[in-house]
């Protein structure tokens, strides 16, 4: 590929894998509509659609073309290439590609829907911006958290953590599980009620409460590891709880482009601004 060596794709190891399937990703640097225009008939973002421009055109048809170019000699290759507006090359993709090996059962279906669903969610996006928009230096027990979501949740009269602790699972693991079942009903009750519940959900226990809470449409606050890269949005079924400003997803530390695990340290201080937020003000 021309561009190989220019943009320095991912390190060896981290991405290419072999002969398989991969989702790549090419960002336009400007953000601007070169390649398509999104529709919203009527304002309905589930009838949005993208409608590619001239240069859209001349990117899919090349995509169409390019498994012909292996073996071409370079005369060939240039007289096969198709050339943008204008009929000149044009330099659309500049920055480094995003490459994601779809090597697990169920990941290539959930990417084809997931490209399936981006007008709908850009139309969402925009017809519901206040949402979306990645709000700063929001203060709440002296910490400043950046947000994603409905930040009027923080208003509500009654907040409760979702904190499994490792005793409960340790006792489910012996056979006792009483308490862990008990803690997790608990807290689905709790919002039942009208709690706000807050936590990073992060074991898996803490995962199946969350779920429960999005299966029942019940409002809650999401604590993040990382915080919010441009043009941030939630994935799945948090974007729809987003959009229906039954979320708030707050992070007290900026966005770290190579992160990838969240560690023991950061796990506890996110349990502890859980709580904190939890508290009644003073």
């Amino acid at each position: 590929m021309a561009g190989h060596d220019k943009w320095q794709w991912q390190e060896p190891g981290t991405a290419w894998r072999g002969v398989g399937v991969y989702h790549v990703t090419l960002t336009v640097p400007s953000r601007e509509p070169l390649l398509g225009t999104l529709v919203i008939p009527e304002g309905d973002p589930s009838k949005a659609r993208v409608e590619r421009t001239a240069l859209g055109n001349a990117v899919v048809d090349e995509l169409y073309v390019m498994g012909r170019h292996q073996g071409t000699t370079d005369e060939e290759d240039k007289s096969q290439r198709t050339t943008g507006e204008g009929g000149y090359p044009f330099p659309v993709f500049t920055e480094r590609p995003f490459i994601r090996p779809l090597s697990r059962r169920g990941q290539l279906r959930a990417m084809i829907r997931y490209v399936q669903m981006n007008p709908q969610r850009l139309a969402t996006k925009r017809l519901k911006l206040g949402f979306f928009r990645v709000q700063k230096d929001i203060e709440i027990s002296g910490r400043k958290y950046d947000g994603v979501g409905n930040v009027a949740l923080l208003m509500a009269e009654h907040f409760e953590p979702v904190h499994v602790r490792s005793v409960m699972v340790k006792a489910a693991e012996q056979g006792n599980t009483e308490s862990l079942r008990n803690y997790m009903n608990g807290c689905v009750l709790a919002a039942r009620k009208g709690a706000v519940m807050v936590s990073p959900f992060i074991s898996p226990q803490e995962k199946r409460v969350m779920q429960v809470l999005l299966q029942e449409q019940h409002p809650f606050v999401l604590l993040t590891d990382n915080g919010f890269r441009d043009y941030y949005k939630p994935a799945d079924e948090l974007f729809d709880a987003c959009a229906a400003g039954r979320l708030l997803i707050l992070s007290p530390w900026p966005y770290d482009e190579g992160k990838r695990h969240i560690s023991r340290s950061e796990c506890v201080a996110l349990n502890t601004m859980a709580e904190e937020i939890c508290l009644p003000i003073q």
